[in-house]
Formats: C-alpha cells, sequence, structure tokens
C-alpha cells in the first residue's frame, strides 16, 4: 500500500512539473513611446517563481508608469519579473527545470543582459543551485524581453522555486 501511494505521489508530482513546463516562443515586446494615461489596475507581485501576493495600484503610464508595476527594479537600470504565461516560452530540451524571465531597461543594454537565479526547493530557505543564464542580444531602450533561465542539474523528484537575485546588462 506504501509503494502504491509513493507511486501515486511521485506520478502527480510529474503531472504538477509538467504544468511548470511552457509551450510557445519567446518573442521581445517593444513598449511604445510613453504616455499619460492614469488607471487602476490589479497586479500580482511573485516574490518567488511560485509565491504571489496580489495588490491593487493605481499605475500612471507615461513617466511613472515605466516599468511595469509587477518589475523589480535591481537598482542598477535593469527591471525584471517571472514570465507567468508558461505558455510564452519553451524550455531547452537539455534542461528538467527552467524559468521565462521579463528583463526591460529604460536605456537599454547594449551588450545584453546578465541574469542570475537562486533554486530553492519549494518552501524551503535553503539554495539548491544557482544558474546564471546571459543572453548577448542588445536590449533595446524600454524593450521587454523574455529570457528562458534552465538547468539540467536538480533531481526530478522535487519540485522547485527561483529567485531572481541578480539582473544587470552585460
Amino acid at each position: 500500500m506504501k509503494r502504491l501511494l509513493a507511486l501515486i505521489g511521485v506520478l502527480a508530482g510529474a503531472v504538477l512539473c509538467t504544468a511548470c513546463g511552457s509551450g510557445g516562443t519567446g518573442a521581445a515586446t517593444v513598449v511604445n513611446a510613453p504616455s499619460t494615461v492614469t488607471a487602476t489596475t490589479t497586479v500580482v507581485k511573485t516574490v518567488r517563481s511560485t509565491t504571489e501576493e496580489t495588490v491593487t495600484t493605481t499605475v500612471t503610464a507615461g513617466a511613472d508608469g515605466y516599468p511595469p508595476a509587477d518589475f523589480y527594479d535591481h537598482g542598477n537600470g535593469v527591471y525584471s519579473a517571472f514570465e507567468t504565461n508558461h505558455d510564452s516560452f519553451d524550455c531547452a530540451a537539455s534542461d528538467n527545470r527552467c524559468w521565462g524571465v521579463k528583463v526591460t531597461a529604460p536605456a537599454g543594454c547594449p551588450n545584453g543582459v546578465a541574469l542570475k537565479l537562486t533554486i530553492y526547493p519549494e518552501g524551503q530557505d535553503t539554495a539548491a543551485a544557482t544558474v546564471e543564464q546571459s543572453d548577448s542580444t542588445a536590449l533595446a531602450p524600454q524593450e521587454i524581453k523574455t529570457i528562458i533561465v534552465g538547468s539540467s542539474k536538480l533531481p526530478d523528484d522535487q519540485r522547485y522555486e527561483a529567485e531572481i537575485t541578480e539582473a544587470g546588462c552585460a
């Protein structure tokens, strides 16, 4: 009976992990020139890729509306957020885990972007790994680009969450 329950647990985890994957292709989005518009929106802020907190905020587009409210300011001119639409990107075939990270920079990054994610077993505070990823393609001013950060070194039998610990121009 214990083996049957363990097998069911592993299969359930595999089904859940399949939902962590994604389909589709990575695509860059260029933000139009700012205009002034005020709107009240509900924003989902992601502390880690699986921990979400919903807050309601007023966003004024234009000088104060960029970058988008759900992006984290790394203090170096680069902003990042986890891509929550898992169908908008694909993991590399060699990776057993991956996360889509949206990045933007008001002044752009002519030499591309470098990211560092710290990976945790779900619900734990002790890091299992750090993963670094860079994209040498130039990031245009105010462009929002999704970069896929993956790993092939994490055990398949456990769920993980990630935290963007560094993001900057390369």
